[in-house]
């Protein structure tokens, strides 16, 4: 795609050979009142772009029950617009809005206060499942998703992803008709994205940007217009993550692992030679979901919403968290920051006064039987994807479908026994992790992982594979 694979360290001295032309502050505009919308406890809320005041408007409840987990949320320039998906954890037949049914991720608006569903019903299927879900809104007002479809292994025991049915897909936001396009960013051999998001263009139509399927040993990322050719911007050594432009759509951010982890910043399009921007230097995994908030650039990390300076990478690459400022209260799991330039607060309507009492008695009506929630009798779905190595050194993505406790061994066949090598972190209420599974002699292998949900119900799933 015009940018060949390079290591970490020649990316390194680009970094400080180019840094006149690859910095991020150049992309970004002026200081303005902002407005930040995340998800918190798996609800969306909202705060200025300076952590202060901050409100929930979007509740579980909104959508019929509290047992529903919402996520990624995206929102329109003028603030009236949030478009997030959504998962009900008490997996039951399908229904309305409130009781969506088994594995009913799908994507969600809400307009000023209401909330509809825009996705068609999921696929309910004992040996199948389909995914719409990491939506954004697009500057002429349609939706982008990712649609992502699992079959059930009966050899893993596990949920294995086989491609992308009508990926990538573009939707009025009216949700008239039924979605079109297709990037062509479905990995319909096998090899699993690593990430589910594709970002839309702030001003150009039909443009948007996502990493594409593993190419060899690099996880690439792209730009593409619709009905055109993938564009690359960089060849990365491990899973890049959470691609999005910055506001004048001249610059991509994104989280990458590896040797040089963190948030990097590629000018778009490459120049040649190409140039790469380390904006901040992060543990793996711990970073997710930049984005440029007026002369700052935001992102989610160990729970919480952070920025730092939007001049990062300008000659020197900031460090986490030394060079960051929380703007959250550390007290609960917040992700997923999205941002908008608009002034008016984002916030449910204000509700409506009550009606005055009549001067004559009515007559009292039936106290109406509250419905029961199902109690959730089933267990957490678990995806094992891409098993990928960076220099020598094994690592396993894993995704789940609602939030989990995981915890896992790697374990080798020796004879016919499987002996454990060593156990894998515990992670803790997450619905994506990866694990690390270190340097491997040959040998057969298998990846043994425990899911908990919340509710107490566990699925085990076996990964294997060999060295060779």
């Amino acid at each position: 795609m015009g940018i060949r694979p390079a290591s970490r360290t020649t990316r390194r001295r680009a970094v400080a050979a180019l840094a006149a032309l690859a910095v991020v502050g150049a992309a970004l505009p002026a200081a303005a009142p902002a407005q930040i919308v995340f998800v918190r406890d798996s609800e969306v809320w909202a705060m200025a772009d300076d952590g202060t005041d901050q409100r929930r408007v979007i509740a579980r409840g909104d959508l019929g029950t509290g047992a529903w987990v919402l996520a990624h949320p995206d929102v329109r320039p003028d603030g009236t617009t949030i478009a997030f998906d959504g998962t009900w954890d008490v997996r039951v037949a399908p229904g309305p809005v409130g009781a969506c049914g088994n594995f009913c991720t799908g994507v969600y608006i809400w307009e000023n206060g209401a909330v509809r569903r825009l996705s068609e019903p999921p696929l309910v299927s004992p040996v199948a499942t389909s995914f719409d879900a990491h939506p954004h809104l697009t500057p002429d007002g349609r939706v982008t998703s990712r649609f992502e479809y699992f079959q059930w292994d009966v050899t893993t025991l596990g949920w294995h992803f086989i491609g992308n049915g009508g990926a990538d897909r573009i939707r009025t936001l009216a949700g008239v008709g039924a979605p079109v396009g297709d990037l062509g960013g479905a990995c319909r051999t096998g090899d699993a994205p690593s990430d589910a998001a594709i970002a839309p263009h702030p001003a150009t139509p039909g443009r948007y940007t996502f990493v594409d399927c593993l190419a060899g040993t690099s996880w690439p990322l792209v730009v593409q217009d619709v009905g055109g050719a993938p564009v690359g911007l960089s060849f990365d050594d491990a899973p890049q993550s959470d691609p999005a432009f910055t506001p004048d759509g001249g610059r991509v951010l994104v989280v990458e692992g590896g040797a040089g982890p963190g948030i990097w910043s590629y000018p778009s399009p490459q120049p040649d030679p190409p140039v790469t921007t380390w904006v901040l230097d992060a543990p793996d995994g711990v970073t997710s979901s930049p984005v440029v908030v007026g002369d700052r650039i935001v992102f989610a990390a160990q729970g919480d919403i952070w920025s730092i300076p939007g001049t990062c990478g300008m000659g020197a690459t900031c460090r986490f968290p030394g060079d960051a400022t929380r703007l959250t209260s550390g007290e609960a799991a917040d992700s997923g920051p999205a941002w908008t330039g608009a002034t008016t607060r984002i916030a449910p309507p204000a509700p409506v006064p009550p009606t005055p009492a009549p001067t004559s008695p009515a007559p009292t009506p039936p106290t109406p039987t509250p419905t029961p929630v199902p109690r959730d009798t089933l267990a957490p779905v678990v995806r094992t994807l891409a098993i990928t190595v960076v220099r020598g050194v094994r690592t396993v993505t894993v995704r789940l479908g609602e939030a989990a406790r995981l915890a896992g061994v790697l374990q080798r066949r020796r004879g016919r026994t499987w002996v454990r090598v060593r156990t894998l972190a515990t992670r803790t209420l997450t619905t994506r992790a990866v694990l690390r599974l270190g340097r491997l002699p040959r040998g057969r292998y298998r990846v043994r992982l425990v899911a908990t949900d919340a509710a107490g119900n566990r699925r085990t799933v076996i990964r294997a594979f060999a060295v060779r």
